[in-house]
């Protein structure tokens, strides 16, 4: 890489791609921060530059937590003060690695990619994100892609610890307040995912109190739909343009608490506000939800759903909407099926969904004749 960056190729790199590594045994002492980042690699990172046509940058740490930590789905069991994390950082490796590596790329002043994606990135803050520099780079950014590490082994999941709550529920104030320049937003939950173990959790990926002026473009998937999110798609419906939700839940904390929000609110906050340049609203369909409960279920709510499953043969037009919760114990989405059937039954959510669509095919076709986005 050091040779390539010297190279005439040099200017052919459109896409950076950092994967790094480090031990997993946080008994062993850590000293030497260089041999697990090397001082050349770290130069490069720092200065991006050298690739003059260089437009995303993606961030990846290949640690299987799972396999190579014993149950280290724990590491994020608790929360943390900011001496504690930098201790942290001091004394293990792989903390050390993981902030060092954001530290490196704060240090591109005026930098000309304006693309960052943050591939799995793991749950554990790096003093790193609260430096002026590394807020600065974002506010810089176009585009911000983000994805989180959870485990995927053992009867139980980091998503519910305490620390991994706690830290999802800052990305606001560590990524989505600093983003004043983005214009594209994507967001895959799709190993996590993201999930509520608390009301608070389900804000986690708040925005409720965030303003991304620019946003054009946002693209979820396998997130829930909270007041947060219906927040920042209201305030920012006079500039959007396209929304992709793909697999993505309304849902609530507990089982046995009350429905957060509905996906009518969604629909209905976007289509209040008359979003005249917003030209693509996909929901694509969450997979495995279902309408009635094998063990639980009434048989008048199983005939009811047979029913509704031949209404929706029939009518291609009509949605289902997704309902769910997270398991506050083991991390896995889990289905509503009362408040699926009951949103097929009463159609509030349907209804405000072909309101909304209305508006956005009369601005696909006023799109198609002039080219133009605005009214």
């Amino acid at each position: 890489m050091a040779r390539l960056s010297k190279s005439r190729f040099a200017r052919y790199i459109r896409t950076f791609h950092f994967l790094g590594n480090a031990p997993g045994d946080t008994e062993d002492a850590f000293t030497d921060v260089g041999a697990i980042f090397p001082k050349i690699v770290e130069e490069i990172i720092a200065d991006l530059t050298r690739f003059p046509n260089l437009e995303t940058v993606q961030i990846e740490f290949e640690m299987d937590f799972d396999s190579d930590w014993e149950e280290g789905f724990m590491l994020f069991q608790d929360t943390e003060s900011p001496e504690e994390r930098e201790q942290a950082e001091q004394k293990e490796a792989w903390r050390a690695l993981n902030t060092n590596v954001y530290k490196a790329l704060a240090r591109n002043i005026d930098p000309k990619f304006t693309k960052l994606h943050l591939i799995d990135l793991i749950p554990a803050e790096a003093s790193a994100f609260s430096t002026v520099q590394f807020q600065t780079l974002l506010c810089n950014l176009t585009s911000f892609e983000l994805s989180c590490w959870t485990s995927d082994g053992g009867d139980y999941s980091a998503n519910t610890r305490l620390g991994y709550v706690m830290f999802l529920d800052k990305l606001d104030s560590l990524f989505f307040d600093h983003l004043s320049s983005l214009t594209d937003l994507i967001i895959d939950a799709r190993d996590l995912p993201v999930s509520f173990r608390s009301y608070q959790l389900a804000e986690s990926q708040r925005l409720n109190r965030t303003r991304i002026p620019l946003l054009k473009n946002i693209h979820l998937t396998s997130l829930f739909i909270t007041r947060g999110l219906i927040y920042l798609m209201a305030t920012q419906a006079h500039c959007l343009e396209k929304v992709h939700l793909e697999d993505c839940h309304a849902g609530r904390a507990y089982v046995g608490d009350d429905i957060s929000c509905w996906w009518d609110d969604l629909f209905d906050a976007i289509a209040d506000k008359n979003p005249n340049k917003l030209y693509e609203f996909d929901v694509f369909p969450s997979s495995g939800f279902e309408l009635f409960d094998d063990y639980h279920s009434s048989r008048a709510e199983k005939e009811e759903a047979a029913r509704a499953l031949v209404t929706l043969q029939e009518s291609p037009h009509l949605r289902l909407f997704s309902y769910s919760y997270i398991d506050d114990k083991y991390g896995f989405v889990g289905s509503i099926e009362e408040s699926n059937l009951a949103s097929f039954r009463v159609g509030k959510d349907q209804r405000a969904y072909d309101r909304l669509c209305r508006i956005v095919a009369q601005n696909a076709r006023k799109k198609a004749v002039t080219g133009d986005h605005t009214s």
